[in-house]
């Protein structure tokens, strides 16, 4: 069994939740207070990888830096701690490689989804790919 945990830190955190057995995807949006208060059991007991957005200081994002550093500490912490993988991913990749049409198609797209949510989910879907969870025939698109 694999499970997969992504998060897409800031003053909004996207969270996604893929489990291979039994097959499972869930996403959602958090505020940090929720995602901080949650993460030590969320890795301890549930998640075998902890997938992050990685987070480069710069312009406008500035003013959000320590929260999101933060949070990325937190789990890179809780992830080391509890002997979980633990995997950075940049933005531009994950929206460079996980296109809306690969989303639907593996199913990742869900309407409704807060943009967060939905960052999470390219996230996981850019992991999948890169680990072989997934196979590239279900990536195309």
């Amino acid at each position: 069994m694999t499970r997969v945990w992504v998060v897409d830190p800031g003053p909004h955190v996207g969270c996604a939740y893929w489990s291979d057995d039994p097959a499972m995807l869930e996403t959602e949006e958090l505020t940090p207070e929720v995602l901080l208060a949650n993460a030590e059991t969320q890795i301890r007991d549930w998640a075998d990888m902890v997938v992050v957005e990685s987070f480069r200081i710069g312009g406008s994002r500035a003013r959000e830096a320590n929260v999101t550093i933060e949070q990325i500490g937190v789990l890179r912490y809780l992830a080391s701690r509890y002997g979980r993988e633990f995997v950075e991913q940049t933005a531009a990749d994950a929206r460079a490689f996980s296109t809306n049409e690969k989303l639907r198609a593996l199913g990742f797209w869900r309407r409704g989804d807060s943009d967060h949510a939905r960052s999470a989910a390219r996230h996981l879907c850019l992991y999948l790919a890169r680990t072989g969870l997934v196979g590239a025939q279900q990536l195309r698109g």
